[in-house]
């Protein structure tokens, strides 16, 4: 996310309780992805250096769609959500 982590934890702490169905809906939706992306990542890196590859260009396709999506959610969709959430916010009593 572009969110740093104090941001959202302190932002969450000042609004109204979040429920356990919202939490848990939240961290499956967005750390869920990204815990799978950076293992992803991870993997790629080790067989990288177990066979001492020089190329550093992303080959393999699934690895590039998952950056290419990741980085998406994480400039586009994160702040949208981000600002609806807060729009609904607002208009609540």
């Amino acid at each position: 996310s572009c969110f740093p982590e104090f941001v959202k934890n302190y932002g969450t702490a000042i609004l109204r309780p979040v429920t356990l169905p919202n939490f848990i809906m939240a961290t499956l939706l967005h750390g869920g992805p990204w815990t799978v992306l950076w293992s992803y990542v991870g993997v790629d890196a080790s067989r990288r250096i177990q066979q001492n590859a020089a190329d550093e260009s992303i080959t393999d396709p699934l690895l590039k769609i998952g950056l290419i999506v990741g980085g998406f959610v994480g400039i586009v969709v994160s702040p949208l959500v981000l600002v609806l959430f807060l729009r609904d916010v607002r208009r609540r009593p």
